[in-house]
């Protein structure tokens, strides 16, 4: 698998965070299992808290790149409709995928 399929997965864990309609922002109200102190019961919960905590860092990566950038990623990830006229959407795109990937090999994610 390549960085910038490791990014796209990224970006794809977060995508589906960001549409879930929990008001919790992708903290699940109920566990399954028993949990206590931090710890995990579960594969199934290991794999959440992992996924948040990509989630979490690809939205906090993208609070850091230029307003053009992360509506294209918006836009290709969230199904949000957004052209603008002075940049290209798919050179937005691809440099905020540079961005992130920089942002998860610093993280220690990728």
């Amino acid at each position: 698998m390549t960085s910038q399929d490791k990014v796209k997965d990224a970006l794809s864990v977060w995508a589906d965070w960001m549409r879930d309609d929990n008001t919790k922002l992708g903290f699940p109200s109920q566990s399954i299992g028993i949990s206590s102190g931090g710890s995990v019961s579960s594969w199934e919960d290991l794999e959440l808290s992992l996924d948040i905590g990509i989630a979490r860092a690809v939205d906090a990566i993208l609070e850091g790149v230029s307003n053009s950038q992360r509506l294209a990623v918006h836009h290709f990830h969230l199904a949000a409709v957004w052209r603008s006229n002075r940049t290209n959407i798919e050179d937005d795109y691809a440099n905020a995928l540079m961005v992130i990937e920089f942002g998860l090999r610093r993280r220690g994610l990728i």
